[in-house]
């Protein structure tokens, strides 16, 4: 199991180190590690990121609490059909991680896409590693917003 577990964990940090090359990435982590999922709360309106109050803004900013928190149970709710599979997987790369939420920022940009900015603290064999947030795609599912994967 403690295979398994170091296996996807590191799938999952590879994963992300590449999707920090990407030129669409403009977020950047600035926060001490101690910041509080509770002050990813969003504000009303910020260009740099979108309508924040938008149901999809919010829905990604409940599923990141969700993420850094382990909740798969949550992340299932808000995650569409399509990703599903994806969950647990996603809940174990922070697993007993002290993972925070840094200065996070979700905002609606258009109908497919959720621009974040901010980032994750995580603790990986004694040492803090921070990742930033991607963009994220969003579906409306049943008449609920849901986080579809990251967006381009």
């Amino acid at each position: 199991m403690r295979r398994v577990f170091a296996f996807v964990t590191l799938c999952w940090l590879v994963w992300t180190a590449l999707s920090a090359c990407s030129p669409d990435q403009q977020t950047q982590a600035t926060a001490a590690p101690e910041a509080l999922a509770s002050e990813a709360t969003p504000e009303p309106a910020d260009p740099s990121v979108g309508d924040t109050q938008h149901p999809a803004a919010q829905a990604v900013i409940r599923y990141l609490e969700a993420r850094v928190r382990a909740d798969a149970d949550t992340m299932r709710e808000l995650t569409c059909a399509a990703e599903e599979s994806r969950v647990v997987t996603l809940a174990l790369s922070f697993q007993g991680r002290d993972a925070k939420l840094l200065e996070t920022k979700c905002g609606y940009a258009d109908e497919e896409r959720v621009v974040c900015q901010g980032g994750i603290s995580a603790s990986y064999q004694g040492e803090v590693r921070t990742f930033d947030l991607p963009n994220y795609r969003v579906v409306l599912e049943d008449g609920t917003w849901r986080v579809c994967g990251e967006a381009q």
